[in-house]
């Protein structure tokens, strides 16, 4: 079997490295910057489903009743 590389972050060592608290700060807000696009995309998505259901309950709403005729009963 060959030597492996041994990975530096091996062993339980991470926790005693130092980190400059100012530079993490800064990283952390880089890396976790919010994506709203999913939720843009998902409220247009609900926008667009739910007009028709709007359109055709003002439809019903405002339409003028039609005319029917009367069976009289003679």
């Amino acid at each position: 079997m060959a030597p492996t590389k041994i990975n530096p972050m091996s062993r339980n060592t991470l926790k005693y490295e130092s980190l400059t608290p100012r530079l993490r700060t800064e990283k952390r807000q880089a890396w976790n910057q919010p994506w709203l696009q999913p939720l843009w995309f998902g409220g247009g998505l609900l926008v667009l489903l739910c007009l028709p259901a709007y359109f055709l309950y003002r439809y019903k709403l405002y339409a003028k009743p039609s005319r029917t005729r009367l069976q009289d009963d003679a």
